[in-house]
């Protein structure tokens, strides 16, 4: 009776341990499952097990950074394995139903990160099979892990958007569990909305995640939140709104979930290079995750194509493929291609370009097209055509590859990549004579340019269209004309007495957000505090 006492401390002290990051979770652990054969917890010290060699166990001493070498994917991966195998040996020793239930559905998490592709597909479909007819409340859970290995396997997007959407109605209910688990697992639904390119839907989830996470007070579901609303910013093209977000959850993740560090540098990448340029670089380097041998395969590959995409900004082409075409390589063995969430192809084909390899960037290009264009959705598709007429030597293929990109993505969300394609377009259309039509479209991704908060872009279709003989107007407006729509939004309510927590609420966004459209209404007004803002904005 004692040694199962034990045992039960055992449990609680490893779960404490990997909460903090500490590598003595494992072994903690490990002596909570040997002593607690047969107590009602044993199956939840099996879980915590496998959760300490997926994430402390992956990452030596829980420190995230970047994996230099290819053997650090295979031990990843292996980590991984024994993680889903000792699941499911506890699966099969278990009696009672909802706690074989529960580690079938842990070791579905594992595997899918694995190569047993197949094998995670069965389960998968069996374990949800068996939820659905229970109406259990994790099934809403399931199917959107289901949800986001479709999205890996580059099945279409709006099926699996579907998907996640019930997913999300399923898990929102009570008999979850641990709150700050439930974040962490609804972070999958999050992440496929966003990907297949549901942003409203995924913007009002992440913020609902966020508010669930300031309640509990958790740092690491803080952190997961943060990442999942810059996420969906950035996919949105609301720049500085994404920055402050993704600069939030990285230091939420430093302090509480170091296996978010690479995602959230990588995505801050992609915001401080569509504002700055290669101008960023130096910040980005300074922010960089520190280089360990022990690290993650997953995770580095992020920091691997933000590393990549930094070279591409400076024009240094050499550096940046191998950083991409690694990526691809692990991607390859782990059978996933590769669109939404890590599109190394589109990146690759523009640093062959820059080599000079203009056949074989062709190839590739048409490869992301293609393969864009069976998930289907607008994002990624427009990036791939746009990186194919970027290297294309065809002028006739040129401007049909634009059409379809501005074609596929001018009615979405995308602010930045619809500014992207239409001074792409706007600038071919004016080189083959149609000047009239060039400059309309110049003036667009101007405009869409200046919204997103995008400065090389912006310049770049101001100098096309004084190149034209035309006057863009000065991007710096006098009064509330000058406040963007989220400024003059939140500027509106803020005249109108309401205070930033009931802003926030009010617009589904965080504090921090709307204190960052304040402080950029405040400076372009030239007031200090919202007792001075204009009296039109309370109308």
């Amino acid at each position: 009776m004692d040694g199962h006492r034990d045992g039960e401390l055992h449990l609680r002290l490893g779960v404490a341990e990997l909460r903090a990051g500490e590598p003595s979770a494992l072994g903690t652990l490990r002596t909570a499952v040997d002593l607690g054969g047969g107590e009602p917890w044993w199956s939840d010290a099996v879980r915590a097990l496998a959760r300490a060699l997926a994430y402390t166990g992956a990452v030596g001493a829980g420190v995230v950074a970047v994996a230099e070498r290819h053997d650090d994917v295979v031990a990843g991966l292996e980590v991984a394995d024994v993680a889903a195998d000792l699941l499911h040996d506890a699966a099969g020793r278990v009696e009672a139903a909802d706690e074989r239930l529960d580690l079938r559905v842990d070791e579905y998490s594992y595997l899918i990160v694995t190569r047993r592709t197949g094998e995670a597909h069965d389960l998968g479909t069996a374990v949800l099979a068996e939820l659905d007819e229970q109406r259990h409340p994790a099934r809403g859970l399931v199917r959107g892990a289901m949800a986001l290995h479709a999205v890996h396997r580059n099945e279409p997007a709006a099926r699996a958007a579907e998907e996640a959407r019930t997913g999300w109605v399923q898990s929102g209910g009570a008999g979850l569990g641990d709150g700050d688990v439930v974040i962490h697992r609804r972070a999958d639904i999050v992440m496929v909305l966003t990907e297949c390119g549901d942003l409203v839907a995924a913007e009002a989830a992440a913020t609902e995640l966020l508010h669930q996470a300031e309640r509990l007070g958790e740092q690491s579901g803080l952190a997961i939140a943060l990442l999942l609303r810059g996420s969906v910013l950035l996919h949105r093209g609301h720049l500085l709104e994404a920055e402050a977000e993704l600069r939030d959850a990285l230091r939420h993740a430093a302090a509480a979930l170091p296996l978010a560090v690479p995602v959230a540098w990588s995505l801050l990448a992609e915001v401080l290079l569509g504002q700055c340029g290669a101008g960023a670089g130096d910040e980005l380097v300074r922010l960089r995750p520190a280089l360990h041998d022990d690290v993650a395969a997953g995770p580095a590959d992020y920091v691997r194509l933000g590393l990549g995409r930094l070279a591409l900004a400076r024009g240094d082409a050499a550096t940046a493929l191998p950083w991409f075409e690694v990526v691809g390589e692990h991607l390859d063995e782990r059978g996933g291609p590769g669109v939404a969430q890590l599109p190394w192809r589109p990146l690759v084909a523009r640093a062959l370009h820059g080599l000079g390899r203009s056949g074989d960037a062709q190839a590739v290009a048409a490869e992301a097209v293609r393969l864009a264009g069976e998930f289907g959705a607008a994002r990624p598709l427009a990036d791939a055509l746009l990186a194919a007429a970027t290297v294309t030597e065809e002028r006739t293929v040129r401007r049909d590859l634009l059409e379809q990109a501005w074609a596929t993505v001018e009615p979405t969300d995308h602010r930045y990549e619809r500014a992207q394609v239409a001074v792409a377009l706007g600038r071919e259309l004016a080189a083959t004579g149609r000047r009239a039509h060039g400059r309309d479209l110049l003036e667009v991704g101007l405009d869409l340019a200046d919204r997103a908060g995008a400065g090389p872009l912006r310049d770049a279709a101001v100098d096309s269209l004084r190149g034209l003989g035309a006057r863009p107007r000065r991007h710096r407006r006098e009064g509330t004309a000058a406040l963007t729509a989220s400024e003059l939004r939140v500027a509106r309510l803020a005249a109108q007495g309401m205070t930033n927590r009931e802003i926030a609420a009010a617009l589904y966004v965080t504090v921090k957000t709307v204190e960052v459209h304040l402080t950029r209404a405040y400076r372009k007004l030239g007031v200090t505090d919202r007792t001075q803002l204009p009296a039109d904005l309370r109308d």
